[in-house]
This record gives structure tokens, C-alpha cells and sequence, in this order.
């Protein structure tokens, strides 16, 4: 930042076509190879990459500015600015996926609703650089939760908990403008996604899954893949080869209404899954009788050996994990089972 100017007086300027995503916002990206400068307008200072400032200002409408200084991408890494409306930081962090298409040079960036946003952030926290949360204020229906209100300041006169998130895009825009955060708003027509099944709009939304590792089991997997499988065609095993060398965490719940189980308990006092040899045993005893249904007709109590308690904390009573398997996984565990039982 310039010498001697007032942090309120300074901004980084982000540009985003998804406002509904604002209240997610932890951090700015920027790109390190790229140059970025202040540029002053009246009082205020404005960050923004050098070579977008020309086009930047003409969409904002500003004829008079000035860039004081001009220095690397690299050396904002770790800066902090304050979220527009929510009491948090937002950091900057550095990613080569931010580019000169388009908008200012430094990227908003909310890691529940996006996958460049997601990964620059896992990256950060897995080095240990940076211990940033991934905010998820969308429920399975498309609304805000009630937790979108939680920490706000200035502007609080519009609640979007409840809110459906294309509905609360506009409100969101009156909320930057109140507390003197929005720069420019304009009209866009651009691709979106859409689902092919019923037309509507999709998102990115950052949810708790199960995952099988496969860093565990793609050594193996390549050698049976090399050594004991004839293939037919031959161009069968570079298909699959490259596949699993390529993989990474394999996504192995889903959500639907009927599948195979995941045989997992959760309980319901402090929070914690339960997996072990004694819930599985007596969770194979009903499935030998009922089949997988077991899982869907009978309670946790029911299903769970008399008289067991959280192992993590003593309590006494459990939900049940409602995901299913992913059917690709069943499909090859279930073959393989069977095998093993007529041998």
C-alpha cells in the first residue's frame, strides 16, 4: 500500500458475475507473473493489474486516476483486506488461473462455490501458509442458511437467510453499495451452466462426501492392471492404465434417495462417525437375512449391537448416514464378494 495513505481509503478491486457468492468470500487471487499497481482515484486507492486498469475504468465510468506505484503479483501474497460485509479477512492468495481475459486482475474467491477457488485454497492450507475456511451458506435447495446473516456489518437491514440465491443477487448488490464496497454494477449476457435434464441453473457447492484414497491402492491396481488382465482391445489397458495413474480422491458417497448403504453411524452427542468391527458384524448379520435393505428398514438402535455406546464419548444414540455408495464402486466390490462366497 502506498506510504502514508489510510487503509479505509484502500481496495482491492475484484469482479465477479455471481454476487450471490459474496457472503463465501475468504480470499483474492491474484496472479504472481502479473503487474499490479495502485491506482488512485480522488482519495481512494485502488489494486488492480496494471494492464486492466485502462479497460477497468472505462467500464467503471472514471476519467481521472493514476497509478502511484506498479510492483509484482508475488508480493501481495498473504495481504489482507476486509470482507465488504462480514466481519472476516479475505486473503490474497496466489494462482496462475487468474488471467487478463476479463474484470480487474484480482479474483474473488469463494471455495464452496468453485474449483479453482477450492483448490488455491486446499493448496494454501495444506502447505501450511494460510488456515482459510471453505464457506458453505447454501443448503441442498439452493437458499442461503441461516448463518449467511452471522458477523455481518454496516448494511443489515436486508436478512438473506432463507433467501433462494438468484433471488438474493440483487439484495447482495444493495448491501456492497450501502457499505460503500461496490464500484460498478452492469448487465451481462454470458454462458452458463445449465442441467441438461431440467434446464435450470447449476453451482458449485462445497459439501461434506466420503472418500476412498486412492494414493492407498493405484500402485497395486496398475500392476493387476499390467500383469493380470488380458485385454481385448489392447487399447482397453491405456484407457484404464492412465485413468487410475491419473486419479485422485475417488467421491465415493452420493446422494439419492435408495442405493447401497455407507454403514456408518454418527452420534448424536458429540458429532463423531462410527465405523468398527462390532457395528459392522451385527450390521452383517441383519443384511445376511434382509439383504441391504436392512439398512433403510430398521432404526440405528436396532441395527447396532445392544447396549453400545460412542466410543468417543459414551453416549447412547445415533443417526445414520443416509449417502449412498456410488453405484461404480458397488458394482466392482459386489462382484468381487460374490467370488470370494462361491469359491
Amino acid at each position: 500500500m502506498p506510504a502514508g495513505v489510510d487503509p479505509k481509503q484502500a481496495f482491492a478491486v475484484i469482479w465477479t458475475t455471481t454476487p450471490w457468492t459474496m457472503p463465501a468470500n475468504v480470499a483474492i487471487s491474484v496472479n504472481p507473473e502479473l503487474e499490479y499497481g495502485w491506482v488512485k482515484v480522488g482519495e481512494e486507492y485502488y489494486l488492480m493489474a496494471t494492464e486492466l486498469v485502462e479497460a477497468a475504468m472505462k467500464d467503471i465510468g472514471i476519467e481521472e486516476y493514476e497509478i502511484v506505484n506498479r510492483f509484482s503479483g508475488a508480493d501481495l501474497e498473504l495481504a489482507d483486506f476486509k470482507h465488504p460485509f462480514v466481519e472476516r479477512n479475505s486473503t490474497v492468495l496466489l494462482g496462475d488461473h487468474v488471467t487478463l481475459d476479463a474484470g480487474t486482475g484480482c479474483v474473488h474467491t469463494a471455495p464452496a462455490h468453485g474449483e479453482d477457488d477450492f483448490n488455491i485454497v486446499q493448496r494454501y492450507n495444506k502447505e501450511g501458509k494460510a488456515e482459510l475456511p471453505i464457506v458453505s451458506l447454501v443448503n441442498e435447495t439452493g437458499n442461503y442458511t441461516k448463518q449467511v446473516d452471522d458477523n455481518r456489518y454496516g448494511d443489515t437491514e436486508f436478512p438473506l437467510a432463507g433467501v433462494e440465491i438468484h433471488d438474493a443477487e440483487v439484495p447482495v448488490i444493495k448491501i456492497l453499495a450501502h457499505n460503500n464496497a461496490l464500484l460498478s454494477k452492469s448487465s451481462l449476457r454470458h454462458q452458463y451452466a445449465h442441467c441438461w435434464r431440467c434446464k435450470n441453473p447449476v453451482i458449485y457447492r462445497a459439501t461434506e462426501q466420503w472418500f476412498s484414497s486412492v494414493d492407498g491402492y493405484r500402485q497395486q491396481a496398475l500392476d493387476a492392471i499390467d500383469n493380470q488382465v488380458q485385454w481385448i482391445p489392447k487399447w482397453g489397458h491405456d484407457r484404464i492404465f492412465n485413468m487410475v495413474r491419473d486419479r485422485g480422491d475417488w467421491v465415493i458417497s452420493r446422494q439419492r434417495i435408495w442405493g447401497v448403504p455407507i454403514p456408518i453411524y454418527y452420534c448424536e452427542s458429540c458429532g463423531e462417525h462410527i465405523i468398527n468391527d462390532d457395528t459392522m458384524s451385527a450390521l452383517l448379520e441383519k443384511v445376511a437375512v434382509e439383504g441391504s435393505d436392512a439398512w433403510w428398514a430398521h432404526s440405528a438402535k436396532e441395527l447396532l449391537p445392544e447396549g453400545f455406546k460412542c466410543p468417543h464419548c459414551g453416549h447412547d444414540e445415533f443417526k445414520k448416514e443416509t449417502d449412498i455408495m456410488d453405484v461404480w464402486f458397488d458394482s466392482g466390490s459386489s462382484c468381487l464378494a460374490y467370488l470370494k462366497l462361491m469359491a
